[in-house]
């Protein structure tokens, strides 16, 4: 095991902990409200706040615990894929954030139907929306902080005699800049599709349709605006450096912790689990469209992925670089 690979029982300890948390909070207060609880709970909304959907009281009790199995079935998916801990932690932080969302949307519900005689006059205030959205990141965050930061480990050895490299002098300074985007088409494409699947689905209740698709409309505009900007990829002497908002603001990887890059070729469906910001099982890709990639293995055995115009020189300067440090070093 290396020094940056997650445990199952850190990793499964920072997920469980705030939705278990959080469900046993809902649990406790249905307990203590059950007989202030009306037979049968508002549990679904229309438009500005009325109640339209409603649910059997003892059948919150079980749906309270879906925000949990959900953050397992989640987490163990995520390890049986990889247990490299730069991957795993963002992956936690939204298994965590997704099943903590869901339990407090159980604890809202009871409170909202508390007091009430008839659960027809239940409303969905705006307030609780922000305190499910503020849980459910809060605890994503909580799970970030609960495990290690993964150590810099640095390369044992240079990279490889086979692979790519170039030919340059002693002392002679060489850095490679390179950038991608992602097609205009695709990054439109992705932007619609939130808007579309939620006009499918208000089709079938068209009472319902503002809020639904004003959420739509959102989610679109921030794919595009976070698919539609160029990655910008820099290698120099200090390692690799990309930046962009695909890649979540400024990567960097020293070139002390090198341990080779590579040139590869990915299609829609690729190792690195398809095309945008993906976590898989080969590692982290930043990867804007199928076509070359530079993947960079660390010290630790960690990867970083980015697809990038020129990748093969860009692996090449790399390497290159690599090896003139550790011989240096």
């Amino acid at each position: 095991m290396t020094a940056n690979t997650i445990s199952w029982k850190r990793a499964l300890s920072a997920a469980l902990v705030p939705p278990v948390t959080i469900a046993l909070v809902a649990e406790v207060l249905l307990l203590a409200w059950w007989s202030n609880l009306p037979e049968r709970l508002a549990t679904h909304f229309r438009g500005w706040g009325q109640a339209d959907g409603f649910t059997d009281r003892s059948s919150l009790i079980w749906l309270v615990l879906l925000g949990p199995a959900i953050t397992l079935v989640m987490t163990t998916l995520m390890l049986v894929s990889s247990r490299d801990l730069r991957a795993g932690r963002p992956l936690v932080a939204v298994a965590s954030g997704v099943g903590s969302l869901i339990a407090c949307t159980g604890a809202a519900v009871v409170s909202i139907n508390h007091g009430l005689a008839d659960a027809h006059d239940a409303r969905l205030r705006w307030p609780w929306l922000l305190v499910v959205i503020v849980v459910g990141i809060g605890a994503g965050a909580v799970s970030v902080w609960w495990l290690p930061h993964p150590q810099d480990v640095d390369a044992a050895a240079p990279p490889p005699p086979d692979t790519p490299r170039i030919t340059v002098q002693d002392g002679q300074r060489i850095s490679w800049a390179g950038t991608a985007t992602m097609p205009r088409a695709l990054s439109a494409g992705l932007a619609l599709l939130p808007i579309a699947i939620i006009g499918v689905v208000t089709a079938f209740q068209p009472r319902n349709w503002l809020i639904p698709v004003i959420i739509g409309v959102v989610l679109g505009v921030l794919l595009f605006i976070l698919t539609a900007f160029p990655i910008r990829v820099l290698i120099d002497d200090t390692g690799l450096t990309v930046r962009g908002l695909m890649a979540l603001g400024r990567r960097h990887i020293p070139i002390a912790q090198v341990a080779q890059a590579q040139s590869l070729t990915v299609g829609w469906l690729n190792r690195f689990g398809g095309i945008g910001y993906r976590i898989g099982s080969a590692g982290v890709g930043i990867i804007p469209r199928p076509g070359a990639v530079i993947a960079v293995t660390r010290g630790d055995g960690s990867c970083l992925a980015v697809g990038v115009d020129g990748a093969d020189e860009a692996a090449a300067v790399l390497n290159t670089l690599a090896a003139r440090a550790h011989a240096h070093s």
